[in-house]
């Protein structure tokens, strides 16, 4: 039996440069549909396509081999750029005869938006921004009294028992009864950023996936993390003071969000920590698009290097090309 998986009305797709072209990507279900976005935008001119992985890359080598390849048997004037969360994964890339560069794509989340705000308490034991998928672990942080949960992208017809096991919620952007429904069609970023502030600890669950927004959300707002260990890169701006790597298992996880809300923490030296990171991955990725560019964009950059070109997490959302 064929397993068919439904490819999104959507995808990521981001115009970073018009001349030379370049643009920005995403992996996974959404690569094809990106892909098409180029070529219809590029109609025969050099093109740099960014690819930001949506999962961990060791899954996906082999694919991304067959995928750039034949794009570039038909459209020899399309190269790709894999920028990658770890040196391992990017030497996997490397390896595999792939362009890439240790360019964490978390580096993108604008500061601005995520930061430090003036709040009167932290009104959240923890919070844990995730969608309903299995593999996110939810039910690690059912015990959790008063946390916050902002989850996302799940269908009408999706088993939402992840959700169940909630038992008293400080805040959600959902009900859960026979089905969820949200309180809001979407939380705004700023609106996000603020429930992060109020929080005293951030949680990521998961044992494999991508980089992970939510993880360099929590620290730009100064909030510590509690993860279990994972493979995909999101542990790549973690240190012994703005997180704990516990156990998967929810007695291990209860006393991680015990202990940080018990300890002083010092929310600014998270921040600024983070993005002493932050600003090393962005600089190395307008450096390299500046050789691509022949122009020299460090210059245009902030002290932090953001770019004007910048957005937030470099994506746009954007309708498939029509067949």
């Amino acid at each position: 039996m064929i397993n068919m998986v439904k490819i999104p009305p959507h995808t990521f797709f981001y115009q970073l440069l018009e001349n030379p072209l370049a643009c920005v990507i995403s992996s996974g279900l959404l690569m094809q549909s990106g892909i098409e976005h180029v070529i219809k935008l590029a109609v025969g001119r050099q093109c740099l396509v960014i690819v930001q992985p949506a999962w961990y890359v060791g899954r996906d080598v082999r694919d991304f081999v067959e995928i750039t390849s034949e794009v570039r048997r038909h459209h020899p004037y399309i190269a790709f750029l894999f920028i990658c969360p770890t040196i391992l994964e990017t030497e996997l890339l490397l390896h595999a005869g792939l362009k890439a560069s240790h360019v964490h794509k978390n580096a993108f989340i604008d500061d601005s938006v995520f930061r430090l705000m003036d709040v009167s308490c932290k009104k959240y034991p923890a919070i844990h921004i995730a969608n309903i998928e299995k593999f996110k672990r939810h039910y690690l942080a059912w015990g959790i009294e008063d946390i916050a949960v902002i989850t996302y992208n799940f269908k009408i017809d999706e088993d939402l028992s992840e959700l169940s096991g909630y038992k008293k919620l400080g805040f959600a952007n959902f009900e859960y009864s026979e089905k969820v429904k949200y309180l809001k069609a979407e939380l705004m970023p700023q609106e996000v950023a603020k429930i992060i502030n109020f929080s005293k600890c951030g949680l990521i669950l998961s044992e494999s996936e991508g980089a992970n927004n939510a993880s360099t959300e929590y620290l730009l707002c100064g909030v510590p993390v509690v993860s279990t260990p994972s493979i995909g890169g999101r542990d790549e701006f973690f240190t012994s003071n703005n997180s704990l790597i516990v156990d998967p298992s929810p007695e291990a996880v209860d006393a991680a969000v015990r202990f940080f809300n018990s300890s002083e923490i010092d929310y600014q030296a998270i921040r600024n920590e983070v993005m002493i990171k932050i600003r090393e991955h962005r600089k190395s990725f307008l450096e390299a698009l500046s050789v691509y560019s022949n122009q020299n964009l460090l210059k245009e950059a902030t002290e932090n290097y953001w770019h004007p070109i910048f957005i937030n997490k470099l994506r746009t959302t954007v309708p498939n090309v029509p067949k």
